[in-house]
């Protein structure tokens, strides 16, 4: 949702941990190329948010469980399994997983 945009400018601070790239922007300007992928790359994993962060030439992804309800937990996590061969986990502690994309489906 549109309220949710502003949640980036944590994601944006808290990246001073690994100082890499972000594809969502920065402090609070949101391009509207972000804008625009927000909706389909929520979808991952699947063809298309593969297919958007190839084009951006992403090398890691984070999920924060946390910023889902509930609910849509098992449907994340059932989207998982075909994927795998393409991510090797690096973290995965409580509500926080980092994967390393290491091949494109």
């Amino acid at each position: 949702g549109r309220t949710e945009f502003f949640r980036h400018t944590r994601y944006m601070f808290d990246s001073m941990w690994h100082w890499q790239p972000l594809i969502n922007g920065y402090s609070d300007f949101i391009p509207q190329d972000f804008r625009d992928m927000a909706i389909p790359i929520n979808g991952f994993p699947d063809p298309e948010s593969f297919r958007i962060l190839r084009a951006h030439q992403a090398r890691y992804v984070v999920i924060h469980f946390d910023t889902y309800g509930e609910a849509s937990r098992p449907t994340l996590l059932a989207r998982f399994p075909p994927y795998m061969q393409y991510l090797r986990p690096i973290v995965q502690e409580g509500e926080t997983w980092l994967f390393e994309i290491v091949k494109w489906p």
